[in-house]
Parts: C-alpha cells; structure tokens; sequence
C-alpha cells in the first residue's frame, strides 16, 4: 500500500530541482548577456582604435574592394590621402577606376589597374613607387599593396598604404648633386696640382732662356743685326712666363684673399689670356673706365669669375660673327636688383655676346649646380653657380638678361669702397747700383739654372759658389760659414727644401740673408712669405738684372 504522502514529497523534490535548474540557466543568461556586452565594448574599442589610427596617421591609407567581375572599386581613403592627392574623399568612395583618369589623367586608370591585377594574381603583398604631377610639382610616394582573402583564399579587398618620398628623393638628389660637386672640387684640386707642377718645370726651363737671351743681347754689339732676333726670343720668353702666371692665378687653390683690388687690373690680365685662348673668329671689345674705384675681393676669384662668365659668352657663339663685349664703370646708386643693399657706390662689370641666348624657361634655372645646357664633355654646369656663389661672397649681385636667339648680358655689381682699408705694403728700395763684391751660395737642383747664376751674378762682380744638392751645400756651409754674404735658394728639391735649408742656415749664421726663388710653391707665396724665417721670396724666371737688383736690395737694406 502506497502511503498517500510519498508522492506530494516527490512532487516537492521534482519541483525543487526544477527550481534549482532555472536559476542555473538564469545565471547562465546573464553570464552570456554580461560576456556579449563586454564583447561588444571590447569591438567598439578596437574599432574606435582602429578609426584613430586611419584618420590621425600621417600614412595615407586606402581600401580598395575587388569586385566578383574583377572590376575594383574604392571603399574609401584617409585624411592623410586625401592631403596626398588633394582629392575629398567623396570623390573615390564607392566608384571604380576609372574616376583616376578624370582626376589624374588618362594614364592613371590603366597604370593602377595593372598593379592591383598584379596583387590579385600573385596574391601577394606589392612595394611600387609612383611618381606623378600633382598641383604642377613632381610628387613620389612609396605604395604598399596588401591582398584581404575571404574563407576560400580568394582576394577580395587591397589595403594600400602611401608614404610620401618626395622629400627624401630630392635629399638623395641633393646628395647626389653634393658627391658630384666634392668630385669636381677634388678634380679642380688636381688640375690646381697639376698646374703648380708644370709651372715649377716649366719656369725651370725658362729660367735659362731668359738668362742666355739677356746676357746675349747685353753683349751684342749696338751696331749688330742680331739684336731684334734676340728682343723677339725675349718678348716671346716673357709672354710664356705670363701666361704661366695667369694660369696659376686662376686654377690656385686655397683660403680667400680679401684685399682692395682695381677691377681693371684683373681685366687686362684676362685680356691678355684670352687673346690667345678664345677663337679668332670671336671679336672682343673692351671698354674699361679707369675711374672706376677698387672693390673688397679676391683677386684669383674675380679672375675666376671673368673667366667664367667670358667661356661661356664665346661658347654660345659658334658662328663667324661672334662678339664679345666686357666693360667696367662705376655707377653711384644701388642696382635695382639690389636687397638691403649697404653701399651707394658699385662696381657695374658687364659682359655680353651675341650668341645663342638662353630661353626663358631655363633662366631661373641657370645657377642651380649642374644644371646645364651645353652638349657632354663642354661643361660640368659648375660655372654660373660658382659664379653666383663668389659675386654673393663679396656682398655683390648678379643679373642676367638673355633672350633666346639674341644673346645675353650679365652683369655684376660689387661695392665700391667708400672707407680707407689698410694694406699691407714693402717698400722696395732701388739700388744705386747693381754691382757688388759679396759671396753668393747658390742652391738649384737644376744644374741648367745654376749655371746661368752663377754666369749672371759674376757678371755683376759676385763671387758665386754653387750647389745642385741642397744637402751637400748644407755640409759645405757648416764647414765654412763665414764665407758667404747671401744664399740664393730654390723652393722645391730633394731632400731639403729651400725652407729647410735656410732654417739649418740660420741656426748656424742667424745674422745671413736668405732668399728662396721658386716658379711655383704650394707652401710659400709672395703674400706669406714674411712669416716664413727668411728675408726674401721671389718668382722665376727672373732676368740678370732683376736678380743682382734683389740681391743689392736684400745684402744692403
């Protein structure tokens, strides 16, 4: 018999785990329910993160969706992007591209297509560079182009990334334009070695035919037929030894010699140069005023500037009628091209020719460094920058006026001095006679110029003892140092150079002149050559007279 109570109580037991069950559903509920919301947070978070990067990056960043029929169409771009191309992004969004060729022109749709195909086939990331016209100036920027794939492995999206280069290729352009111009220096530096090098030989073998030619003419007869051929062998010699100086003075290089100049002087040195340079189908005029006033330069560098600015003139003249004109003047107010301009008064060197001109386009063009338009191997395009560079270096301003077809001027304006500048002067005291009794050391290791020395200096009444090794006329004089009035030496030779040996000299003999002679020293030039411990500095070649008048000058002052 069942007891009628047993089945309330099962009843209860049932009804209490169903109650037991549902709360832990409920729990489960609202477990579930918190995790989904803490989700749904956690997706806005990342999104938002996410949009923040897209919008704040300084990367321009775009989507592209691929389309089922491969056609591609723009999901949208970023600020970044949109500064990029100086497009809204309204413009790109949701349209395909072929809206490229209306912003960009009729090539762009094409060349982008062909990179995005090249993603969706390879299925790999893409690195491009595009370089293109934006706004009327040349931009580059550096693409990535990342495939998105769906379930299957298919690509259905491209992000793409665009990082602005522009910048960083005009610094390696920039670079490049730096290593080009170090290249040049160094060349220039060589040529400028090189130059001294065949200057020092070459004054060397001048140095006796100036000598012979002179003592030659000196001992003709006044009635002798034979005195213009050796006047002609003279003047020939001189006009050698000039235009060794000439080249010298325009290829030497070193530290700026600020010091009042006359701009004409530097002008006939150049005259004298370039008629033997410039073709003789070119006519060259001059006209220089000799009233016009001296300017704070360099001299090697106005010479450079000369130079300069005549090469190119003669260059743009290829024809039979080519004319040259260089002229100097001063005028007494600011140019008009002047800015903040300090001095009234200016220099107005102008030269001009009757070439090819230069075309508009390429006038503000004509001092960047290598821009040039002269054909390969007639020049670097270094000249009208270095130019410009020296002109600004003096506090001057520079013009130039060109049409194409007519030829060009240019001209440039330097300060004239208004306020006295204190130069440095020696005096140079004329002998009263030339004549002189003294022991002379000579010292050459070129035998050809110690002979003719010595034949020189004898003739003057010297006594001459000559040395072709600086060494062993240093063993000489230790042995008799008292026998010599004056050393004559030469700058460069083996083992002691000429200032070297006057400082061996001078430790023994303080009190005994020397003079150094050299046709070309890197180390020692007639502007330092008194901080040097010797008591004189001359250039060869020298002809006799001037050589016993340095050497009375120096034994008498």
């Amino acid at each position: 018999m069942i007891h009628p109570n047993s089945g309330i109580e099962q009843l209860k037991s049932e009804n209490e785990s169903l109650q037991s069950e549902n709360e832990k559903l409920k729990a489960q509920i609202r477990s579930l329910t918190l995790e989904k919301q803490d989700s749904q947070v956690s997706l806005k978070e990342k999104d938002e993160f996410l949009q923040a990067i897209y919008n704040n990056s300084d990367i321009g960043i775009y989507v592209i969706d691929v389309l089922e029929n491969g056609e591609y169409r723009f999901k949208g771009i970023n600020p970044a992007h949109e500064k990029l191309l100086n497009v809204k992004s309204e413009q790109l969004e949701g349209k395909g591209l072929e809206v490229l060729s209306e912003l960009f022109g009729p090539e762009m749709t094409g060349y982008v297509k062909k990179q995005y195909d090249i993603v969706v086939e390879s299925k790999t990331t893409q690195y491009v560079e595009t370089n293109m016209k934006l706004n009327g100036k040349d931009t580059s920027w550096y693409r990535g182009l990342k495939p998105v794939f769906d379930k299957e492995g298919k690509v259905i999206r491209i992000i793409a990334t665009a990082t602005p280069i522009t910048e960083l290729k005009s610094l390696e352009k920039e670079k490049l334009q730096l290593e080009k111009q170090l290249r040049q220096a160094q060349k220039m530096e060589a040529i400028g070695s090189l130059a001294g090098g065949i200057a020092h030989d070459f004054n060397n073998i001048l140095y006796p035919l100036l000598g012979y030619a002179d003592i030659l003419k000196q001992e003709l007869p006044d009635d002798s037929p034979h005195h213009n051929y050796v006047k002609e062998i003279l003047k020939a010699s001189f006009r050698a030894k000039d235009l060794i100086q000439q080249i010298l003075r325009f290829s030497r290089q070193g530290d700026q010699e600020l010091k009042p100049i006359k701009i004409q002087t530097v002008l006939e040195e150049v005259e004298a140069l370039l008629s033997s340079t410039i073709p003789k189908t070119v006519e060259l005029n001059t006209t220089i005023s000799q009233d016009c006033g001296k300017v704070l330069a360099d001299p090697t560098q106005i010479h450079q500037v000369i130079m300069n600015l005549v090469t190119n003139a003669y260059h743009a003249m290829p024809d039979l009628n080519g004319k040259l004109q260089i002229s100097l003047k001063q005028i007494n107010s600011a140019p008009d091209i002047a800015e903040n301009a300090e001095a009234e008064q200016y220099a107005l060197l102008q030269i001009s020719d009757n070439g090819t001109g230069i075309k508009k386009e390429h006038l503000e063009m004509i001092f960047d460094p290598y821009f040039t338009t002269k054909e390969k191997g007639k020049g670097t395009g270094l000249g009208l920058s270095v130019v410009h560079g020296i002109v600004k270096q003096f506090n001057g301003f520079i013009e130039v006026i060109s049409e194409w077809g007519k030829g060009t001027i240019v001209e440039i304006y330097l300060p004239i001095l208004t306020k006295k500048v204190s130069e440095k002067t020696k005096a140079k005291p004329q002998p009263e006679t030339l004549f002189g009794k003294e022991s002379v050391l000579l010292v050459d290791d070129e035998i050809d110029i110690i002979k003719i020395g010595k034949i020189m200096l004898e003739k003057y009444g010297y006594n001459v003892t000559i040395h072709s090794s600086s060494k062993k006329a240093l063993a000489v004089f230790k042995e008799t140092p008292d026998l010599f009035d004056i050393v004559l030496s030469d700058m460069t030779m083996p083992d002691l150079n000429g200032l070297q040996l006057s400082n061996e000299i001078k430790k023994i003999r303080k009190d005994l002149p020397v003079i150094i002679c050299t046709g070309y020293s890197e180390q020692i030039d007639d502007t330092n050559s008194d901080q040097f411990n010797i008591d004189g500095f001359i250039k060869k070649p020298l002809i006799m007279k001037d050589v016993a008048a340095i050497i009375r000058d120096t034994l008498d002052t």
